[in-house]
């Protein structure tokens, strides 16, 4: 996604906001846990964003921030389904075929987080299973 701007990090935190906004709401619990997988991510494939040397708060703030804009500022829902499009077939190359299931796994209890999953999320997680598989 580099010539999108989008780095690794970027483009998972772009697919976990995506699921989060599934339903057409944004709980505190599903954004919550979506930075926590985010940040499981950035440090289990050490995804460094500042060039610090290390993976800490600041390159997570980073990401997500990045990855909240590029959701936020699309000029329609059209792009944004093209970014998630884009996002995941750069995650599957990224992550490799043992880390995809572990993922998509983790976006289904993404949208589980809040206690109620709509048939929208459902429908998420199955498009992006596909997109990855």
């Amino acid at each position: 996604m580099s010539e999108k701007g989008l780095t690794f990090a970027d483009a998972a935190g772009y697919v976990l906001v995506f699921t989060c906004g599934a339903d057409g709401e944004f709980t505190e619990d599903e954004t919550k846990a979506a930075i926590g997988i985010l940040a499981e991510l950035m440090v289990a494939f050490d995804a460094d964003q500042d060039g610090d040397g290390d993976v800490d708060i600041d390159d997570l703030t980073k990401s997500w921030k990045a990855a909240c804009d590029t959701f936020f500022n699309a000029e329609s829902g059209e792009a944004r389904a093209d970014w998630l499009i884009a996002c995941c077939t750069f995650l599957r190359e990224c992550l490799g075929a043992d880390n995809v299931g572990v993922f998509t796994n983790r976006l289904q209890g993404l949208v589980e987080a809040d206690g109620h999953v709509s048939a929208n999320e459902e429908k998420l997680v199955t498009i992006v299973n596909k997109l990855m598989g």
